[in-house]
């Protein structure tokens, strides 16, 4: 059976995300809604919002342990001025990657991220973080 969705296709739905969210959060640290799939080729996407974050992390879980793919997208603005970086990582779980954002000092941050477990069953949990 294949993939419901390959790395490639997650940028989608991860940057329409993005644009619904619209949101900003506070300060300090800011922990994205953590969203959960399960079954095989589960996917789970989560959002977060910072003013200004010095950094952004995604955090992917699954159980049982095992290999997880995915993709993320970074939309930053300061001023008049904004711009996006994508990324994808994988590997075993549990998974912490630091999202790199597309300039430093931003005024504020939207992040998304999605992950699918690699070819196995079972529940997969992605929350994302900022500082």
């Amino acid at each position: 059976m294949r993939p419901l969705l390959s790395s490639s296709r997650l940028a989608v739905p991860i940057l329409l995300s993005v644009l619904l969210l619209g949101a900003t959060a506070a300060r300090a640290e800011v922990i994205g809604k953590a969203q959960t799939g399960s079954g095989r080729f589960a996917v789970a996407a989560a959002n977060v919002s910072a003013v200004r974050p010095n950094r952004l992390i995604v955090v992917v879980r699954a159980s049982p342990r095992q290999r997880v793919k995915g993709s993320y997208i970074v939309i930053c603005s300061s001023g008049q001025r904004t711009e996006s970086k994508t990324g994808s990582f994988s590997g075993r779980t549990t998974l912490s990657r630091t999202m790199l954002m597309p300039f430093g000092s931003p005024d504020g941050c939207t992040a998304s991220a999605a992950a699918q477990l690699d070819g196995g069953s079972g529940r997969i949990v992605v929350r994302l973080s900022a500082r």
